[in-house]
Protein backbone atom coordinates (compact mmCIF):
# COMPACT_ATOMS: atom_id res chain seq x y z
CA UNK A 1 0.00 0.00 0.00
CA UNK A 2 1.38 3.46 -0.90
CA UNK A 3 2.26 6.06 1.66
CA UNK A 4 -0.36 8.51 0.35
CA UNK A 5 -3.00 5.82 0.76
CA UNK A 6 -1.92 5.36 4.39
CA UNK A 7 -2.19 9.07 5.18
CA UNK A 8 -5.79 9.12 3.94
CA UNK A 9 -6.76 6.66 6.69
CA UNK A 10 -5.77 8.76 9.70
CA UNK A 11 -6.91 12.08 11.11
CA UNK A 12 -5.43 14.52 13.61
CA UNK A 13 -6.63 12.55 16.61
CA UNK A 14 -5.08 9.31 15.42
CA UNK A 15 -1.79 11.04 14.60
CA UNK A 16 -1.74 12.57 18.09
CA UNK A 17 -2.34 9.10 19.56
CA UNK A 18 0.74 7.90 17.67
CA UNK A 19 2.71 10.80 19.15
CA UNK A 20 1.60 9.78 22.65
CA UNK A 21 2.81 6.23 22.06
CA UNK A 22 6.20 7.51 20.95
CA UNK A 23 6.45 9.73 24.03
CA UNK A 24 5.70 6.72 26.22
CA UNK A 25 8.91 5.09 25.00
CA UNK A 26 11.14 8.06 25.89
CA UNK A 27 13.29 8.51 28.98
CA UNK A 28 11.64 10.03 32.03
CA UNK A 29 13.60 13.29 31.57
CA UNK A 30 12.13 13.80 28.08
CA UNK A 31 8.57 12.66 28.77
CA UNK A 32 7.58 15.79 30.73
CA UNK A 33 8.88 18.20 28.08
CA UNK A 34 7.40 16.26 25.16
CA UNK A 35 4.05 15.79 26.92
CA UNK A 36 3.76 19.53 27.59
CA UNK A 37 4.45 20.41 23.94
CA UNK A 38 1.94 17.79 22.78
CA UNK A 39 -0.71 19.08 25.20
CA UNK A 40 -0.46 22.56 23.66
CA UNK A 41 -0.71 21.12 20.15
CA UNK A 42 -3.63 18.93 21.22
CA UNK A 43 -5.34 22.02 22.61
CA UNK A 44 -4.95 23.88 19.35
CA UNK A 45 -6.37 21.54 16.70
CA UNK A 46 -9.64 19.59 16.45
CA UNK A 47 -9.26 15.81 16.42
CA UNK A 48 -11.50 15.05 13.48
CA UNK A 49 -9.84 17.25 10.88
CA UNK A 50 -6.77 16.38 8.78
CA UNK A 51 -4.86 19.66 9.11
CA UNK A 52 -1.96 18.11 11.03
CA UNK A 53 -1.64 15.11 8.70
CA UNK A 54 -0.60 17.44 5.89
CA UNK A 55 0.42 20.55 7.84
CA UNK A 56 0.64 23.93 6.16
CA UNK A 57 3.05 26.67 7.18
CA UNK A 58 0.03 28.77 8.17
CA UNK A 59 -1.14 26.11 10.62
CA UNK A 60 2.27 25.89 12.32
CA UNK A 61 2.64 29.68 12.43
CA UNK A 62 -0.78 30.06 14.02
CA UNK A 63 0.16 27.43 16.59
CA UNK A 64 3.25 29.51 17.39
CA UNK A 65 1.09 32.59 17.98
CA UNK A 66 -1.14 30.42 20.19
CA UNK A 67 1.98 29.56 22.22
CA UNK A 68 3.11 33.21 22.38
CA UNK A 69 -0.33 34.17 23.67
CA UNK A 70 0.04 31.50 26.35
CA UNK A 71 3.04 33.48 27.62
CA UNK A 72 5.92 31.50 26.09
CA UNK A 73 9.23 32.95 25.00
CA UNK A 74 10.72 32.68 21.51
CA UNK A 75 13.20 30.09 22.83
CA UNK A 76 10.42 27.88 24.24
CA UNK A 77 8.33 28.14 21.08
CA UNK A 78 11.33 27.08 18.96
CA UNK A 79 11.97 24.16 21.33
CA UNK A 80 8.34 22.99 21.02
CA UNK A 81 8.58 23.13 17.23
CA UNK A 82 11.64 20.84 17.43
CA UNK A 83 9.71 18.39 19.62
CA UNK A 84 6.69 18.19 17.30
CA UNK A 85 8.95 18.03 14.26
CA UNK A 86 10.78 15.04 15.79
CA UNK A 87 7.50 13.25 16.55
CA UNK A 88 6.30 13.97 13.03
CA UNK A 89 9.49 12.51 11.58
CA UNK A 90 8.76 9.30 13.51
CA UNK A 91 5.32 9.17 11.88
CA UNK A 92 6.99 9.65 8.48
CA UNK A 93 9.25 6.70 9.26
CA UNK A 94 6.19 4.55 9.98
CA UNK A 95 4.55 5.57 6.69
CA UNK A 96 1.68 7.37 8.43
CA UNK A 97 2.38 10.80 6.92
CA UNK A 98 4.52 12.32 4.21
CA UNK A 99 7.73 14.25 4.87
CA UNK A 100 7.44 18.03 5.16
CA UNK A 101 9.73 21.01 5.58
CA UNK A 102 7.16 23.31 7.20
CA UNK A 103 8.48 22.87 10.76
CA UNK A 104 12.01 23.81 9.72
CA UNK A 105 10.78 26.81 7.71
CA UNK A 106 8.61 28.16 10.51
CA UNK A 107 11.39 27.69 13.06
CA UNK A 108 13.58 29.88 10.84
CA UNK A 109 10.78 32.47 10.81
CA UNK A 110 10.68 32.37 14.61
CA UNK A 111 14.42 33.03 14.86
CA UNK A 112 14.19 36.00 12.52
CA UNK A 113 11.26 37.83 14.10
CA UNK A 114 11.86 40.75 16.42
CA UNK A 115 10.39 39.99 19.83
CA UNK A 116 7.94 42.72 20.77
CA UNK A 117 8.79 44.52 23.98
CA UNK A 118 6.09 44.51 26.64
CA UNK A 119 5.33 48.18 25.96
CA UNK A 120 4.74 47.50 22.26
CA UNK A 121 2.14 44.77 22.81
CA UNK A 122 -1.51 45.29 23.55
CA UNK A 123 -2.45 44.07 27.01
CA UNK A 124 -5.73 43.09 28.60
CA UNK A 125 -5.81 46.27 30.69
CA UNK A 126 -5.37 48.38 27.51
CA UNK A 127 -8.30 46.64 25.86
CA UNK A 128 -10.48 46.82 29.00
CA UNK A 129 -9.83 50.55 29.41
CA UNK A 130 -10.98 51.28 25.83
CA UNK A 131 -13.95 48.96 26.14
CA UNK A 132 -15.08 50.62 29.38
CA UNK A 133 -14.68 54.04 27.77
CA UNK A 134 -16.79 52.96 24.78
CA UNK A 135 -19.58 51.78 27.07
CA UNK A 136 -19.76 55.06 29.02
CA UNK A 137 -19.06 57.61 26.29
CA UNK A 138 -22.51 59.19 26.80
CA UNK A 139 -21.30 60.52 30.16
CA UNK A 140 -18.26 62.28 28.64
CA UNK A 141 -18.11 65.92 27.48
CA UNK A 142 -19.71 66.12 24.03
CA UNK A 143 -16.55 67.04 22.11
CA UNK A 144 -14.58 64.18 23.68
CA UNK A 145 -17.46 61.68 23.35
CA UNK A 146 -17.84 62.36 19.62
CA UNK A 147 -14.21 61.57 18.78
CA UNK A 148 -14.23 58.51 21.06
CA UNK A 149 -17.38 57.27 19.32
CA UNK A 150 -15.88 57.79 15.85
CA UNK A 151 -12.83 55.76 16.89
CA UNK A 152 -15.03 53.03 18.40
CA UNK A 153 -17.28 52.97 15.31
CA UNK A 154 -14.20 52.36 13.16
CA UNK A 155 -13.42 49.29 15.31
CA UNK A 156 -17.03 48.04 15.30
CA UNK A 157 -17.19 48.22 11.49
CA UNK A 158 -14.03 46.19 10.89
CA UNK A 159 -11.73 49.26 10.85
CA UNK A 160 -13.38 51.49 8.29
CA UNK A 161 -11.48 54.77 7.94
CA UNK A 162 -12.31 57.63 10.29
CA UNK A 163 -13.20 59.83 7.30
CA UNK A 164 -15.66 57.24 6.08
CA UNK A 165 -17.31 57.17 9.52
CA UNK A 166 -17.37 60.97 9.70
CA UNK A 167 -19.04 61.23 6.29
CA UNK A 168 -22.02 59.00 7.17
CA UNK A 169 -25.24 60.84 6.39
CA UNK A 170 -28.48 60.65 8.33
CA UNK A 171 -30.11 58.97 5.34
CA UNK A 172 -27.54 56.15 5.55
CA UNK A 173 -28.20 55.17 9.17
CA UNK A 174 -30.93 52.69 8.20
CA UNK A 175 -28.36 50.72 6.18
CA UNK A 176 -26.05 50.25 9.17
CA UNK A 177 -26.23 47.32 11.61
CA UNK A 178 -27.95 47.93 14.94
CA UNK A 179 -24.73 48.21 16.96
CA UNK A 180 -23.59 51.02 14.64
CA UNK A 181 -26.91 52.83 14.18
CA UNK A 182 -27.55 52.94 17.94
CA UNK A 183 -24.41 55.10 18.35
CA UNK A 184 -25.02 57.22 15.24
CA UNK A 185 -28.56 58.09 16.33
CA UNK A 186 -27.20 59.97 19.35
CA UNK A 187 -25.84 62.63 17.00
CA UNK A 188 -28.78 63.08 14.64
CA UNK A 189 -29.97 66.63 14.13
CA UNK A 190 -32.83 67.62 11.83
CA UNK A 191 -30.89 70.58 10.45
CA UNK A 192 -27.82 68.55 9.47
CA UNK A 193 -27.07 66.44 6.42
CA UNK A 194 -24.27 64.49 8.09
CA UNK A 195 -24.56 62.62 11.38
CA UNK A 196 -21.54 64.22 13.06
CA UNK A 197 -21.20 68.03 13.43
CA UNK A 198 -17.82 68.41 11.72
CA UNK A 199 -18.60 71.02 9.00
CA UNK A 200 -17.95 68.31 6.40
CA UNK A 201 -19.30 70.39 3.50
CA UNK A 202 -16.85 73.21 4.22
CA UNK A 203 -13.70 71.08 4.45
CA UNK A 204 -11.50 69.23 2.00
CA UNK A 205 -10.88 65.55 2.57
CA UNK A 206 -7.35 66.30 3.78
CA UNK A 207 -8.60 68.93 6.24
CA UNK A 208 -11.22 66.54 7.60
CA UNK A 209 -8.63 63.77 8.04
CA UNK A 210 -6.27 66.16 9.84
CA UNK A 211 -8.95 67.40 12.23
CA UNK A 212 -10.18 63.86 12.91
CA UNK A 213 -6.65 62.69 13.74
CA UNK A 214 -6.11 65.64 16.06
CA UNK A 215 -9.48 65.23 17.78
CA UNK A 216 -9.25 61.44 18.22
CA UNK A 217 -5.64 61.62 19.44
CA UNK A 218 -6.52 64.26 22.01
CA UNK A 219 -9.58 62.33 23.19
CA UNK A 220 -7.69 59.04 23.57
CA UNK A 221 -4.75 60.67 25.36
CA UNK A 222 -7.05 62.53 27.75
CA UNK A 223 -8.54 59.20 28.82
CA UNK A 224 -5.27 57.24 29.00
CA UNK A 225 -5.92 55.01 25.96
CA UNK A 226 -2.71 53.50 24.62
CA UNK A 227 -1.93 53.85 20.91
CA UNK A 228 0.17 51.63 18.64
CA UNK A 229 1.64 53.50 15.68
CA UNK A 230 -0.89 55.55 13.69
CA UNK A 231 -4.53 55.83 14.76
CA UNK A 232 -5.51 53.47 11.92
CA UNK A 233 -2.92 50.95 13.19
CA UNK A 234 -4.26 51.41 16.71
CA UNK A 235 -7.84 50.68 15.64
CA UNK A 236 -6.66 47.52 13.85
CA UNK A 237 -4.74 46.39 16.97
CA UNK A 238 -7.76 46.74 19.25
CA UNK A 239 -10.05 45.07 16.69
CA UNK A 240 -7.62 42.17 16.24
CA UNK A 241 -7.26 41.75 20.01
CA UNK A 242 -11.04 41.58 20.37
CA UNK A 243 -11.20 39.17 17.41
CA UNK A 244 -8.67 36.78 18.95
CA UNK A 245 -10.60 36.87 22.24
CA UNK A 246 -13.65 35.83 20.21
CA UNK A 247 -11.78 32.89 18.66
CA UNK A 248 -10.64 34.19 15.26
CA UNK A 249 -7.39 32.76 13.94
CA UNK A 250 -4.52 35.07 12.91
CA UNK A 251 -5.03 34.19 9.23
CA UNK A 252 -8.74 35.04 9.50
CA UNK A 253 -7.77 38.39 11.03
CA UNK A 254 -5.36 38.98 8.13
CA UNK A 255 -8.11 38.12 5.66
CA UNK A 256 -10.49 40.61 7.26
CA UNK A 257 -8.02 43.49 7.64
CA UNK A 258 -5.72 42.87 4.68
CA UNK A 259 -2.74 43.31 7.00
CA UNK A 260 -1.47 42.07 10.35
CA UNK A 261 -1.58 44.44 13.37
CA UNK A 262 1.60 46.01 14.73
CA UNK A 263 0.99 44.97 18.34
CA UNK A 264 1.12 41.23 17.53
CA UNK A 265 4.08 38.96 16.70
CA UNK A 266 4.54 38.77 12.92
CA UNK A 267 5.42 35.27 11.73
CA UNK A 268 4.63 35.48 8.06
CA UNK A 269 0.85 35.15 8.50
CA UNK A 270 -0.99 35.43 5.20
CA UNK A 271 -4.64 35.41 4.26
CA UNK A 272 -6.19 32.05 3.36
CA UNK A 273 -9.33 33.21 1.59
CA UNK A 274 -11.63 36.21 1.54
CA UNK A 275 -14.50 35.66 4.01
CA UNK A 276 -17.99 35.45 2.55
CA UNK A 277 -20.42 38.29 3.23
CA UNK A 278 -22.29 36.09 5.71
CA UNK A 279 -19.07 35.15 7.55
CA UNK A 280 -17.97 38.79 7.65
CA UNK A 281 -21.31 39.87 9.14
CA UNK A 282 -21.14 37.09 11.75
CA UNK A 283 -17.59 38.07 12.72
CA UNK A 284 -18.40 41.79 13.00
CA UNK A 285 -21.56 41.07 15.01
CA UNK A 286 -19.71 38.75 17.40
CA UNK A 287 -16.90 41.24 18.01
CA UNK A 288 -19.28 44.20 18.40
CA UNK A 289 -21.36 42.19 20.87
CA UNK A 290 -18.26 41.31 22.90
CA UNK A 291 -16.89 44.85 22.76
CA UNK A 292 -20.09 46.65 23.77
CA UNK A 293 -22.00 44.10 25.82
CA UNK A 294 -20.01 40.86 26.34
CA UNK A 295 -23.12 38.91 27.40
CA UNK A 296 -23.27 35.42 28.83
CA UNK A 297 -24.05 32.85 26.11
CA UNK A 298 -24.21 29.10 25.78
CA UNK A 299 -21.47 27.36 23.75
CA UNK A 300 -20.57 23.72 23.08
CA UNK A 301 -17.27 21.92 23.50
CA UNK A 302 -16.35 18.53 22.03
CA UNK A 303 -14.50 16.15 24.33
CA UNK A 304 -11.41 14.58 22.86
CA UNK A 305 -11.24 10.75 22.65
CA UNK A 306 -11.38 8.95 26.01
CA UNK A 307 -11.82 12.20 27.97
CA UNK A 308 -14.48 12.18 30.70
CA UNK A 309 -16.50 15.10 32.04
CA UNK A 310 -14.85 14.65 35.46
CA UNK A 311 -11.47 15.56 33.89
CA UNK A 312 -12.92 18.79 32.51
CA UNK A 313 -14.42 19.68 35.88
CA UNK A 314 -11.16 18.93 37.68
CA UNK A 315 -9.03 20.98 35.28
CA UNK A 316 -11.41 23.95 35.46
CA UNK A 317 -11.34 23.80 39.26
CA UNK A 318 -7.52 23.76 39.19
CA UNK A 319 -7.46 26.83 36.91
CA UNK A 320 -10.12 28.77 38.79
CA UNK A 321 -7.69 31.47 39.97
CA UNK A 322 -6.54 32.10 36.35
CA UNK A 323 -9.75 31.76 34.31
CA UNK A 324 -13.43 32.54 34.79
CA UNK A 325 -15.31 29.40 35.74
CA UNK A 326 -18.10 28.61 33.23
CA UNK A 327 -21.43 26.99 34.04
CA UNK A 328 -21.37 23.43 32.64
CA UNK A 329 -24.39 21.52 31.33
CA UNK A 330 -23.84 17.81 30.68
CA UNK A 331 -27.36 16.37 30.60
CA UNK A 332 -27.98 12.70 31.34
CA UNK A 333 -30.93 10.35 31.60
CA UNK A 334 -31.65 7.34 33.77
CA UNK A 335 -31.42 3.93 32.16
CA UNK A 336 -32.71 0.83 33.96
CA UNK A 337 -30.41 -2.20 33.76
CA UNK A 338 -31.30 -5.71 34.85
CA UNK A 339 -28.42 -7.46 36.62
CA UNK A 340 -29.49 -10.86 37.88
CA UNK A 341 -32.60 -10.30 39.97
CA UNK A 342 -31.86 -6.64 40.59
CA UNK A 343 -32.81 -3.60 38.52
CA UNK A 344 -30.25 -0.82 38.73
CA UNK A 345 -30.64 2.74 37.52
CA UNK A 346 -27.66 4.22 35.68
CA UNK A 347 -27.09 7.81 34.53
CA UNK A 348 -26.17 7.90 30.83
CA UNK A 349 -25.10 11.15 29.10
CA UNK A 350 -27.56 12.37 26.46
CA UNK A 351 -24.60 13.19 24.18
CA UNK A 352 -21.49 11.58 25.62
CA UNK A 353 -18.83 13.77 23.96
CA UNK A 354 -20.58 17.16 24.01
CA UNK A 355 -20.51 19.51 27.00
CA UNK A 356 -22.47 22.75 26.94
CA UNK A 357 -21.02 25.67 28.86
CA UNK A 358 -22.20 29.19 29.61
CA UNK A 359 -19.68 32.01 29.69
CA UNK A 360 -18.71 35.26 27.99
CA UNK A 361 -17.08 34.92 24.58
CA UNK A 362 -13.96 36.75 25.79
CA UNK A 363 -13.45 34.11 28.51
CA UNK A 364 -13.37 31.16 26.08
CA UNK A 365 -9.86 31.69 24.71
CA UNK A 366 -8.13 31.77 28.13
CA UNK A 367 -10.28 28.82 29.24
CA UNK A 368 -9.12 26.63 26.36
CA UNK A 369 -5.49 27.56 26.95
CA UNK A 370 -6.03 25.49 30.11
CA UNK A 371 -8.33 22.69 28.89
CA UNK A 372 -7.58 22.59 25.14
CA UNK A 373 -5.88 19.20 25.41
CA UNK A 374 -9.14 17.76 26.79
CA UNK A 375 -11.73 19.40 24.51
CA UNK A 376 -12.21 21.93 21.74
CA UNK A 377 -14.87 24.59 21.23
CA UNK A 378 -17.15 24.71 18.19
CA UNK A 379 -16.67 27.70 15.89
CA UNK A 380 -18.66 29.29 13.09
CA UNK A 381 -17.51 29.54 9.46
CA UNK A 382 -16.65 25.86 8.91
CA UNK A 383 -14.62 25.75 12.11
CA UNK A 384 -12.36 28.71 11.30
CA UNK A 385 -14.42 31.64 12.55
CA UNK A 386 -15.46 33.01 15.91
CA UNK A 387 -16.68 30.80 18.74
CA UNK A 388 -20.22 29.74 17.88
CA UNK A 389 -22.76 30.92 20.45
CA UNK A 390 -25.92 28.80 20.67
CA UNK A 391 -29.05 30.94 20.15
CA UNK A 392 -31.22 31.18 23.27
CA UNK A 393 -34.24 29.75 21.43
CA UNK A 394 -32.25 26.76 20.16
CA UNK A 395 -30.87 26.03 23.63
CA UNK A 396 -34.37 26.12 25.12
CA UNK A 397 -35.76 23.88 22.36
CA UNK A 398 -32.99 21.35 23.03
CA UNK A 399 -33.72 21.35 26.76
CA UNK A 400 -37.43 20.83 26.18
CA UNK A 401 -36.68 17.97 23.79
CA UNK A 402 -34.52 16.08 26.32
CA UNK A 403 -36.50 17.08 29.40
CA UNK A 404 -33.44 18.43 31.23
CA UNK A 405 -33.08 22.10 32.09
CA UNK A 406 -30.38 24.59 33.07
CA UNK A 407 -30.99 26.96 36.01
CA UNK A 408 -31.56 29.93 33.66
CA UNK A 409 -34.45 28.21 31.86
CA UNK A 410 -37.80 29.67 32.90
CA UNK A 411 -40.46 26.97 32.80
CA UNK A 412 -44.07 28.10 32.29
CA UNK A 413 -46.82 28.36 29.69
CA UNK A 414 -46.59 31.16 27.13
CA UNK A 415 -47.52 34.49 28.70
CA UNK A 416 -47.28 33.27 32.28
CA UNK A 417 -43.85 34.77 33.02
CA UNK A 418 -44.52 38.49 33.49
CA UNK A 419 -41.98 41.19 34.25
CA UNK A 420 -41.86 42.48 37.80
CA UNK A 421 -41.40 46.04 39.07
CA UNK A 422 -37.69 46.80 39.01
CA UNK A 423 -37.07 44.82 35.79
CA UNK A 424 -35.31 46.59 32.93
CA UNK A 425 -37.64 46.98 29.95
CA UNK A 426 -36.51 47.95 26.46
CA UNK A 427 -38.88 49.80 24.16
CA UNK A 428 -38.60 48.30 20.67
CA UNK A 429 -41.05 50.50 18.76
CA UNK A 430 -42.94 53.76 19.03
CA UNK A 431 -41.92 57.22 20.22
CA UNK A 432 -39.32 56.03 22.74
CA UNK A 433 -37.93 53.14 20.65
CA UNK A 434 -34.41 52.08 21.66
CA UNK A 435 -34.65 53.41 25.21
CA UNK A 436 -34.49 51.24 28.31
CA UNK A 437 -36.23 51.98 31.57
CA UNK A 438 -37.09 50.60 34.98
CA UNK A 439 -40.57 49.08 35.26
CA UNK A 440 -42.49 50.99 37.94
CA UNK A 441 -45.97 49.53 37.55
CA UNK A 442 -48.08 47.18 35.40
CA UNK A 443 -51.50 48.62 34.54
CA UNK A 444 -54.50 46.92 32.91
CA UNK A 445 -56.10 49.36 30.47
CA UNK A 446 -59.16 47.53 29.12
CA UNK A 447 -59.12 47.21 25.36
CA UNK A 448 -55.67 48.76 25.20
CA UNK A 449 -54.28 45.66 26.88
CA UNK A 450 -51.41 45.89 29.37
CA UNK A 451 -49.60 49.18 29.84
CA UNK A 452 -46.21 49.54 31.54
CA UNK A 453 -45.24 52.64 33.47
CA UNK A 454 -41.48 53.13 33.04
CA UNK A 455 -38.80 55.42 34.41
CA UNK A 456 -36.40 56.41 31.61
CA UNK A 457 -33.20 58.44 31.93
CA UNK A 458 -32.36 60.03 28.55
CA UNK A 459 -28.90 60.88 27.17
CA UNK A 460 -29.03 64.29 28.82
CA UNK A 461 -29.68 62.82 32.24
CA UNK A 462 -33.35 63.91 32.26
CA UNK A 463 -35.80 61.56 33.98
CA UNK A 464 -39.03 60.63 32.20
CA UNK A 465 -42.00 58.62 33.45
CA UNK A 466 -43.90 57.24 30.48
CA UNK A 467 -46.77 54.87 29.65
CA UNK A 468 -45.90 52.25 27.03
CA UNK A 469 -47.96 49.47 25.44
CA UNK A 470 -46.45 46.17 26.69
CA UNK A 471 -46.52 44.77 23.15
CA UNK A 472 -43.93 47.37 22.13
CA UNK A 473 -41.43 46.25 24.77
CA UNK A 474 -38.98 43.50 25.64
CA UNK A 475 -37.98 42.38 29.13
CA UNK A 476 -34.18 42.71 29.19
CA UNK A 477 -33.91 41.31 32.72
CA UNK A 478 -35.12 37.87 31.56
CA UNK A 479 -32.75 37.57 28.59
Amino acid sequence: MSQSANTSRINNGELLDFFRCRIGNLTSNSVKDYSKALAFLDGFIPCESYSLVTPSATLVREWCIYLFNAGMTKKTVSHYIDIISGLYSSAVGEGLVEATEVFRRVKTDIKDIETLKSGERIREEDYSRLRNLACCSTSLPKDVAMFIDIFVLSILTGCRSFSEIALIKKADIANEPLWVSSILERYCNNNRKYVFPLSQSDRTERQLERDLDAGINAALQSRGIKTFGSLADTARCYWAYAAMKCGLTPSAIYSMLGTYPKAFPEIGIRKQSIPTTADTETILRTIADAFLFNPLNWYAMRLRPRVKIAEIEKRIAMSEHETTRPELFYPSREIAKRIGKKTLLEEIPVISDIVFFKTRVTDIYPLFLKIGDLAWCYRSGNGGGAYAAIPKVSMEQFQRAIGRFTPDYEVGPIGSIKPQPGDIIKIIDGTFAGNEGELLKIMEAGEQGIIYRLRIIDDQGVEWKVRVDARLTRNESSR
